[in-house]
């Protein structure tokens, strides 16, 4: 970011935030920019400006299971301890399992997962439309995080 870029974003974070309704914390230091965060429109919404520019939307009510039923990764993930249930599993696609280095799962998700592989294809239409964008992909329980590589910033949706 530019130095006139971070100036205007810092002098704007506080007002995006009231005009969307949302709670703006500021930095700890001055060389940093602040924090959104709130719900809006049934979504829990945190912009963190001073972590990656990262903007993560969580449905609201998504976390009430304590209990983690999916984890999938497109990087090599060392699970140290799995919750309870979970196990290491292969989707019998051979580009399903090469996108998604990390897989855990529990024996019903697992199920959904290799039964049918019409449930796959929606995955090689987003390789294809943002295949060489892609930094890292992670789906779980609370929803899908998303890492785009965007020039020398990148964008998480």
């Amino acid at each position: 970011m530019t130095k006139l870029g971070w100036k205007r974003a810092r002098k704007n974070f506080p007002g995006v935030a009231a005009q969307l309704g949302l709670e703006h914390l500021s930095p700890k230091l001055k060389i940093k920019i602040g924090e959104i965060k709130g719900e809006f429109s049934g979504y829990q919404v945190r912009i963190r400006s001073d972590y990656r520019a990262t903007i993560e939307v969580t449905q609201i009510g998504s976390l009430r299971f304590r209990s983690s039923r999916l984890m999938l990764s497109t990087s090599k993930s060392q699970i140290i301890s799995l919750p309870k249930g979970m196990t290491q599993f292969d989707s019998g696609s051979s580009e399903f399992d090469t996108f998604f280095r990390t897989r855990y799962a529990i024996p019903e998700f697992i199920k959904i997962l290799t039964d049918d592989a019409s449930k796959l294809v929606c995955l090689e239409q987003f390789r294809k439309t943002w295949g060489n964008k892609l930094r890292l992909v992670e789906v779980g329980d609370s929803g899908i995080r998303c890492y785009l590589n965007m020039g020398l910033r990148h964008i998480s949706l």
